[in-house]
């Protein structure tokens, strides 16, 4: 690294270091919500905010109890629902790829981002803490573990959801929820099942005329 490099290094971790300092939950709402807007305009450009967003769910653990209650207590969008499921599975993908804690504690993080959690049973979060666990388990973390300490930063509804759901479901297979592991050129991912009926065709629908 030269050192234009590097002092380009010092400048970018001083800017990311101020916006922590700064960092309140109306900001952050606005910040988050300005994406979602952006990612609703046009899904294909997702990978455009995925940096910005990947910063700011991080930035999330640091602000003080008060200001992420306020930020949990937001009224959720539907294209900020969406667009943070979509951040938390890929996510999860790149944790696995990686074996890395740090990148699967932020798939969890965007996951109590979505939106207020009340009902363990929510078939959502059912899913995507079976996915969390497998993806735990993969890289040799205890996902138990993993929920707790998310749950020490969010409300406490919240994590009683999370922390239920996953006593509840720890033992349920990826493939029941719909999931089986695959492959693509990138490496490992989460592929959903085929269909009963095109591993059995005999059960499957009637063929056309």
């Amino acid at each position: 690294m030269n050192l234009a490099q590097i002092s380009r290094s010092i400048n970018s971790q001083h800017h990311l270091d101020m916006e922590t300092n700064l960092m309140n939950a109306d900001i952050f709402i606005e910040r988050i919500q300005n994406l979602s807007v952006r990612y609703s305009q046009n899904e294909q450009k997702f990978k455009e905010i995925w940096t910005e967003l990947r910063i700011l769910v991080d930035q999330f653990p640091t602000l003080n109890t008060k200001e992420r209650l306020k930020v949990l207590e937001a009224v959720p969008s539907t294209a900020k629902t969406v667009m943070l499921m979509r951040f938390s599975f890929h996510s999860l993908v790149a944790a696995v790829r990686g074996s890395s804690p740090d990148t699967l504690r932020r798939a969890v993080f965007a996951t109590v981002l979505e939106g207020p959690i009340s009902d363990w049973r929510n078939q959502d979060l059912i899913r995507t803490i079976v996915l969390i666990k497998d993806g735990a388990e993969k890289i040799g973390i205890d996902p138990i573990a993993l929920i707790d300490e998310v749950a020490g930063f969010v409300a406490e509804s919240t994590a009683n959801s999370l922390e239920k759901c996953m006593r509840e479901y720890r033992e349920y297979s990826i493939e029941s929820m719909g999931f089986e592991d695959g492959r693509t050129e990138e490496g490992f991912t989460y592929a959903l099942k085929k269909p009963f009926w095109e591993t059995n065709p005999t059960r499957g629908p009637l063929p056309k005329d």
